[in-house]
């Protein structure tokens, strides 16, 4: 610190301890959990559907849950319910985060289109 080597980020939050501000450290904190979490939580849920992946498939996220948009082919109800059992086997391994997922699936007949607040995945 006192040779000003210490990186960007270490300086702020020593300053931050030192000064009695760590607000602004908390926030900071809080969105890199956030984004920790979030990356790790969306890699489950595609590891736990395996390599065939939904027609179409977009995330979003709010402060404790990753929204999921999964378009499959009509009538694949064992698609589905692999879906639902990766939603919930990934919600029950990030609970004790305060995440959880939330799944639209929808058949490609119904036609709708991906909110825009999504990103699109595939």
């Amino acid at each position: 610190m006192e040779t000003d080597t210490a990186p960007r980020q270490k300086q702020e939050v020593y300053v931050g301890l030192q000064e009695g501000n760590i607000d602004p450290l908390a926030l900071r904190l809080r969105g890199e959990i956030q984004t920790y979490l979030v990356e790790n939580i969306i890699r489950d849920y595609i590891a736990e559907i395996g390599k065939d992946l939904p027609e179409k498939l977009a995330f979003d996220y709010n402060d404790n849950e990753v929204l999921i948009w999964a378009e499959v082919k009509d009538d694949d109800e064992a698609f589905q319910r692999l879906l639902i059992r990766a939603e919930a086997r990934v919600s029950s391994k990030y609970y004790k985060f305060g995440y959880s997922l939330e799944s639209m699936i929808m058949e490609a007949s119904d036609n709708y289109p991906i909110p825009p607040h999504y990103q699109v995945f595939k």
